[in-house]
């Protein structure tokens, strides 16, 4: 996940010479400056509270992963998997006449359908009703309690389990609908508020990272298998969350008005897709590089999305590694994001944040590719340690150059509108990638080319950057943009006005 859309070094106002607070590059480097980006005492509450709950989310989203190979191991145990031949195990199914490798693709499959379905009812209910505060106590809840009951994963227990993480995979993504907000609303000044961007984007890495130290050592010392890693992660999870959820909620986020009221004629049920609608036809006629963004926007993040789950089958089933080692993996991946920003910012520097992306993405298709044919087996498990340091490395520098591009060719009075699109772009069609991969698992293709089937999205995902052009072309026509709609706004104001004989002294001038 992707997903992560509050992960920004750098807003469109930091560029050097003008951020007296951050210095450095458009994107600038999360680790460096962190000392920086902290909060301080005279931070608002807010600033607290969505620190703390990100937090939060971060050590619930690092659970996923480290559940993910006891789930593989359980249901390879219920079905008998795991004590027959190799020629043999091709065609062991578990109920419903799967194959135990297709598990979490399945769960991610399902997951990502329904939250995308969801996504503009939930979007609509936080700007339209006053019910933000509720829904996010509600949603931390029930991810606090998911995450106890599956403590409980067993060989006989792993579908019950399954379904739990479908339930708190759908609640996560909710759960950050109604934190985000949040965000946005903490600064007018762009300085402060590119503070808290990046204070609260290491306190999400911050969490996944205690939640690996704290698992780790306590599973390895006590030589635990799959199961027992998980539960130790799953223990340490809920503990936590709902501490750090409980606090957020309760005492420092405060209840938030609607920002608007439901359109005449319509009903919240509709309102939020009628605007998903409008905004799609006005991208189709008016603003077709944003159009070609969003969708590379959308098949790079499926592409990175899909990643921790097809990755943590393809570890599992065909590297033999069990949960210690991949729980380890993903930490070192956690380490070496912060020298990915790195390299965003100087790639960037060198060239400009199209040609960075391209390069980015190039990057993750070869480190994918030496991962799926010169990994063999587990003869091999070790050097997927250093396939792990370049994913880190892939991840770090992919997120900074999305929110920087967003924040720089958007029109600037279009920004909560475009940012939402933003926002909905990267869950739209994230089940595709694992879908992709199960009908390939299903049908006898080795998992390796599965997970070299998710260089088909990043592909795709680089030929609609390629149709935006020059990166400053595009800048260009957002500020055209930006002032032509910024003058209708003046004229049809001006006309109201002279209906009233109420002529201004001075006209409002766009700033560009």
């Amino acid at each position: 996940s992707n997903n992560n859309n509050i992960n920004n070094c750098s807003s469109s106002s930091s560029i050097k010479g003008h951020d007296d607070e951050l210095d450095g590059g458009p994107l600038g480097s999360c680790l460096v400056r962190s000392m920086k980006c902290m909060l301080r005492v005279d931070d608002p509450m807010e600033a607290r509270g969505v620190w703390i709950d990100q937090l939060g989310r971060g050590i619930v989203y690092k659970s996923f992963m480290l559940i993910g190979p006891a789930l593989l191991d359980s249901a390879n145990k219920s079905a008998g998997c795991d004590v027959i031949s190799d020629e043999e195990y091709d065609d062991c199914r578990i109920s419903g006449g799967i194959k135990p490798s297709s598990v979490l693709t399945i769960i991610a499959v399902i997951a990502g359908t329904i939250s995308t379905i969801c996504m503009p009812i939930f979007g609509a209910m936080m700007d339209y009703t006053p019910h933000r505060w509720k829904m996010g106590a509600l949603t931390a809840a029930i991810l606090v309690l998911c995450k106890g009951l599956e403590i409980m994963i067993s060989p006989s227990t792993w579908l019950i389990v399954a379904i739990l993480q479908v339930i708190s995979s759908i609640t996560f993504v909710f759960h950050m609908c109604t934190a985000l907000p949040y965000v946005y609303e903490l600064s007018k000044v762009p300085s402060q508020q590119t503070r808290y961007n990046v204070s609260i984007a290491i306190s999400f890495f911050l969490g996944a990272f205690l939640l690996s130290v704290c698992t780790l050592s306590i599973a390895i010392p006590l030589n635990t298998d799959n199961v027992g890693t998980a539960r130790i992660s799953q223990i340490i999870t809920t503990i936590s969350a709902a501490f750090l959820f409980g606090y957020s909620w309760a005492y420092l986020l405060p209840h938030r008005p609607a920002y608007s009221q439901v359109p005449p004629g319509t009903n919240l049920l509709k309102c939020g897709f009628l605007k998903l609608s409008d905004t799609c036809r006005r991208l189709q006629s008016d603003l077709s590089t944003l159009k070609w963004f969003y969708l590379s926007v959308a098949f790079n993040a499926a592409g990175a999305n899909g990643i921790a789950t097809i990755g943590t089958t393809f570890m599992h089933d065909h590297l033999g590694m069990t949960g210690n080692e991949i729980g380890g993996l993903f930490f070192i991946a956690i380490l070496t994001s912060f020298p990915g920003t790195k390299l965003a910012e100087y790639v960037t520097y060198k060239s400009d944040p199209f040609m960075s992306s391209i390069l980015c993405y190039l990057y993750f298709i070869s480190v994918n590719f030496s991962a799926a044919f010169f990994l063999r087996g587990p003869e091999d498990k070790s050097s997927m340690y250093i396939i792990g340091f370049f994913w880190g490395i892939a991840f770090g520098w992919m997120e900074p150059m999305n929110d920087l591009i967003i924040m720089t060719i958007i029109p600037h009075n279009q920004a909560s509108e475009m940012m939402g699109m933003f926002i909905f772009c990267h869950q739209v069609i994230c089940w595709l990638p694992p879908l992709f991969f199960t009908f390939l698992n299903e049908i006898g293709t080795p998992i390796n080319i599965g997970l070299a089937s998710v260089n088909v999205f990043f592909v795709i995902g680089i030929c609609f950057i390629l149709k935006m052009g020059a990166y400053n072309d595009v800048i260009e026509i957002t500020l055209s943009s930006t002032y032509q709609r910024t003058e209708e706004q003046n004229h049809k104001q001006l006309n109201q006005d002279n209906d009233n004989e109420n002529y201004p002294t001075t006209q409002i001038t766009p700033i560009t």
